[in-house]
């Protein structure tokens, strides 16, 4: 399995718990190796992969984790910018996904929620008179707990531009299960498992 934007690795420690079916090797991807947890069959690798998303580096090729059954990436892609840098994260987590596999993602949608929709618009307005800031349609700013001092890019998105990122992989990869959870409202994330296609 291979989990870029790791985080602390809670999906792995998720899946270590899940009737013993969890994966042989874990290939952890983030940039905070404070975070990651010590699981004996997990290779951690330091890197930025939002740096590497605007720069428009060979991002597969840094990866250094083989073609995995499963891929993952949740709670990670609100902080890509440009829907370009986005593209190439997903055609990355694509081609390291082994046919036959599958790739999930997850979308935030924070502005479907009152109480964060109403600070993402406050934190935005600040950091614009606070810097020189071009954000684009959907492109806010948020704080951090409560912290005025830090700040964080988040994109909030829609049914219509996740439909357009995945339609960028369409005829590689075809979509499982696309549904809505979390929040008061079920509403604040959207969680996408897509199957590659087995090569004939």
């Amino acid at each position: 399995m291979l989990d870029v934007a790791c985080g602390n690795m809670r999906f792995e420690k998720y899946a270590e718990t899940v009737g013993g079916a969890y994966p042989k090797e874990y290939h952890c991807v983030d940039s905070c190796l404070d975070l990651a947890i010590d699981l004996p069959n997990a290779h951690f690798q330091d890197l930025d992969i939002v740096d590497l998303c605007i720069r428009g580096a060979g991002i597969s090729q840094m990866l250094q984790s083989p073609a995995c059954d499963l891929v993952v990436s949740f709670g990670f892609l609100h902080h890509v910018p440009g829907f370009e840098a986005r593209r190439r994260l997903i055609d990355a987590l694509v081609e390291k996904t082994a046919q036959g596999g599958r790739l999930a993602l997850s979308f935030w949608r924070f502005m479907e929620d009152d109480r964060l929709a109403q600070k993402a618009l406050a934190v935005t307005e600040r950091a614009k008179r606070a810097f020189e800031l071009v954000l684009e349609k959907n492109d806010y700013i948020l704080g951090w707990q409560g912290d005025n001092s830090a700040y964080r890019y988040c994109h909030n998105y829609t049914d219509d531009e996740i439909s357009e990122l995945l339609s960028t992989i369409t005829g590689i990869c075809e979509p499982e299960l696309r549904y809505n959870s979390d929040g008061r409202n079920d509403m604040l994330n959207t969680y996408i498992v897509l199957r590659k296609g087995i090569e004939q």
